[in-house]
């Protein structure tokens, strides 16, 4: 008896074995089916990638222990780094725009594309910090990347690209840098652009070019994985493919049910490529969505294009204040 018992137990424990086995096979091949679907085509709200969000790309808001450089300003070693606090362009009149829009509005949330490393050129840094804001920050460069989470910035980050589709993709992304100047290191990792992007190619010849493959999420996968539904600004560089990611959620909301306040959006007109003219198509395009152009910051050849939506408490209180003139008008 004790030998039939043996030999049962022997049995079921080679059937458990091939079981296990079976079981863990299937869900490798589920795995390996799900990942090559993040070549897309997969829906920007399937669970799937909602869960493969959370468990493998997002991750969650520092300290607020913050170390910047802009808080070492007197340290020699920073001085190059902080030059675009003071410039007359570029960084100063964005953060002009954004404090007389949002100074005073209770805290909201925000979302960062081309966040670098969370502290140069940052867009949103001052409505976390100083406003108490919360937010997403997004940078495919993984070495900008380290540099953000060393920052201790109170928002959520990912180290991916956003998807010029509504759904995940694949891309190369072109990062510069120039070994002759490294004081100015971060200045050329601002010009990263994807390959397939027409910014890609402007920096060759004045650095060096590296290659790389990014996974691309969607925006509203990003937001869905979170929980948020209203975004109250958006700060979009992301040298050259900005349309593309806008439509990517702002054709999608209804499936996603996500609203965006204002946008902040670097776009160079794909006609008229350094001369001074800004692009129709791409405001009708964001009027079409429901959109008022607040202003555009001149950043020859770049703009910056400030959008606020006509439905949000932002466009109603701001421009009643105003009396229904932007306060800085549009150039």
């Amino acid at each position: 008896m004790y030998k039939i018992f043996r030999s049962l137990g022997t049995t079921l424990l080679v059937i458990g074995v091939f079981v296990a086995m079976f079981v863990g096979l299937k869900k490798y091949q589920e795995e390996v089916i799900f990942l090559a679907f993040l070549n897309g085509p997969i829906s920007p709200t399937d669970p799937r990638l909602i869960s493969y969000l959370r468990s493998n790309v997002l991750i969650g808001s520092g300290s607020g222990n913050y170390n910047l450089k802009m808080l070492d300003a007197r340290n020699p070693a920073n001085a190059a780094y902080n030059q675009y606090l003071t410039h007359p362009i570029g960084f100063p009149p964005l953060q002009r725009i954004l404090k007389d829009l949002f100074d005073d509005r209770p805290p909201g949330f925000f979302v960062e594309a081309g966040a670098l490393d969370g502290e140069y050129l940052s867009n949103t840094l001052y409505l976390e910090r100083v406003k108490g804001w919360e937010g997403l920050l997004v940078e495919p460069d993984g070495k900008m990347f380290a540099h953000l989470l060393r920052k201790n910035r109170r928002a959520m980050a990912a180290n991916c690209c956003l998807s010029t589709k509504p759904y995940p993709v694949m891309e190369t992304l072109v990062t510069l840098s120039n070994d002759k100047n490294k004081r100015f290191e971060f200045g050329f990792k601002a010009m990263n652009a994807l390959y397939s992007s027409p910014m890609a190619s402007r920096s060759e010849g004045a650095a060096h070019q590296t290659f790389n493959q990014v996974q691309c999420f969607p925006l509203l996968s990003l937001l869905k994985a979170i929980g948020v539904s209203h975004v109250h600004f958006v700060s979009l560089d992301v040298e050259g493919v900005e349309g593309e990611v806008a439509r990517s959620l702002l054709d999608h909301e209804g499936e996603g049910g996500v609203m965006v306040d204002a946008w902040m959006v670097e776009h160079q007109n794909p006609n008229t490529v350094l001369r001074d003219e800004r692009d129709e198509d791409f405001i009708q395009w964001f009027t079409s969505k429901g959109y008022t152009l607040h202003t555009i910051a001149r950043d020859a050849p770049v703009f910056n294009y400030v959008f606020v939506r006509k439905a949000s408490s932002l466009y109603s209180s701001f421009y009643a204040k105003r009396n229904n003139t932007p306060v800085l008008g549009v150039s």
